[in-house]
């Protein structure tokens, strides 16, 4: 009989552990898909600014282009009017190079979220691996 109540303690202790690591569980993954829906949303603004960026750089550069244009044609005509062209066809230009050089950092700085996603799922299929 006098092992029979440390059996059922032992019982009750063993219960509270697995009631704790449930918790504990939980707990991780909630925080794991607060920081993916995070991070969902970081990469959904990141693709808009892309997209927003590469239209302002199509913009600039057909800007840059027609100036261009305009200064080819002024070249016949008169002198100052093609440096004024040629000077805002060349802005234009350079803008549109910042635009783009913009673009390519910002593409190359953030891990996209599917970067994130195969990560996760490399890591339960690694604990997957290590509980059997």
């Amino acid at each position: 009989m006098t092992g029979e109540p440390g059996f059922a303690q032992a019982a009750a202790n063993l219960s509270q552990s697995l009631a704790r690591l449930m918790e504990t569980v939980a707990g991780f993954a909630r925080t794991r898909l607060d920081l993916l829906g995070g991070s969902m949303e970081t990469e959904r603004r990141r693709r808009m600014w892309l997209a927003f960026g590469t239209c302002a750089l199509v913009l600039l550069l057909s800007f840059g282009t027609l100036f261009a244009g305009f200064a080819v044609v002024a070249a016949f005509w008169d002198t100052y009017r093609v440096l004024a062209a040629a000077a805002v066809a060349a802005g234009f230009f350079v803008l549109a190079g910042a635009v783009g050089w913009t673009l390519w950092a910002k593409r190359r700085r953030h891990p996209s979220a599917l970067d994130w996603i195969a990560q996760l799922v490399a890591l339960f299929a690694e604990y997957r691996r290590l509980m059997r």
